[in-house]
């Protein structure tokens, strides 16, 4: 019984064998490149040198490239050297001229083309002129946020990206001519920007994220790209307290979440791509009295169409397949 039992387990243990070599041998070729490990990210350029010139600290990175760390002067029209120390200069560090407020005008040369650092000039209360010359693809965060004099500056048209709060806060912007690169506006771009009453999105923005134009009073009307399909968030225009009238593209799928709430749209004319209309999109809309919901639309959310208080007549299509709680409460 003993021998019987031990040739059935060297049986059992050839069978196992087998069947874990027919296992590695026949693994998808993606299963297995599955767990190679990714490639590590490059790591950042090692500082090498710190230095002042003149009324400019910076520093040197490995690649002898220049970012300005620190602005200790008192000029009022200020152009910024396009190298220190002998380095090109590419970057501008955090906060780097913020609160500057004896500066009324300033040009960021070509050279700079990186925006690490966030905060450029933030809180400079009297720039009433910013250049900014051709080399630049991304206005950094918060970059010239808080800005309350009536300002004018000039995009550069390299530009593809403008980030996170760039222009928060800037009371005194009235208008800005975008460039034709730009692909993203990124959240809160522009928002509580008081005093903008006309902005024009390129056809080559695919990007616009949430609040990026919150409680812009002065703006009455707005057209969105027909390259946005889906929106990065919500709440792009929430709160623009005159904002009259809108123009959404074919090719919009997403309405997101307050992204028209508290305006004063009269008529909005929702494009056939649309699928969804997000929570609250259009809540305290109390202008709007017909609205024509397309047969795309598979998703109402909740409050989309609440305190609407002027809606008179409305029709939801069979499509329609979700009707969040008090869509169209009053």
């Amino acid at each position: 019984a003993l021998d019987r039992a031990a040739d059935f387990g060297a049986v059992l243990e050839e069978i196992l064998e087998q069947s874990v070599e027919t296992e590695a041998t026949s693994a998808p070729e993606e299963t297995i490149q599955q767990i190679v490990p990714e490639a590590l990210p490059e790591p950042e350029p090692e500082i090498i040198l710190m230095d002042t010139e003149g009324d400019y600290t910076y520093t040197v990175s490995s690649e002898n490239t220049a970012t300005i760390t620190g602005y200790s002067g008192t000029d009022t029209e200020l152009v910024i050297p396009d190298t220190l120390g002998g380095y090109p200069v590419t970057n501008i560090g955090y906060n780097a001229f913020r609160n500057c407020d004896t500066l009324t005008q300033v040009t960021i040369p070509a050279s700079v083309s990186e925006a690490s650092g966030n905060y450029w000039f933030e809180d400079c209360d009297n720039l009433t002129l910013i250049i900014l010359e051709d080399g630049l693809q991304k206005i950094p965060n918060r970059a010239f946020a808080n800005l309350k004099t009536n300002f004018t500056i000039e995009l550069p048209e390299t530009l593809t990206v403008i980030g996170e709060g760039a222009f928060y806060g800037c009371s005194g912007l009235t208008q800005v001519a975008l460039p034709s690169a730009l692909e993203k506006i990124d959240g809160s771009g522009f928002r509580d920007c008081k005093s903008l009453e006309s902005i024009d999105i390129p056809d080559t923005v695919t990007e616009i994220w949430g609040w990026a134009f919150c409680n812009c009073d002065a703006l009455t009307e707005i057209s969105i790209p027909a390259g946005v399909t889906v929106p990065g968030d919500g709440n792009w225009f929430i709160d623009c307290d005159n904002l009259t009238s809108i123009t959404l593209p074919e090719g919009l799928e997403v309405i997101g979440e307050r992204a028209f709430a508290g305006t004063q749209l009269t008529t909005v004319t929702l494009p056939e791509s649309l699928t969804t209309i997000g929570d609250s999109a259009f809540k305290n809309c109390a202008e709007i009295t017909e609205l024509a919901i397309p047969d795309s639309v598979t998703t109402i959310g909740e409050y989309a169409f609440a305190e609407c208080y002027g809606l008179i007549g409305i029709e939801i299509p069979d499509s329609v397949e979700t009707i969040g709680s008090y869509a169209f409460s009053f």
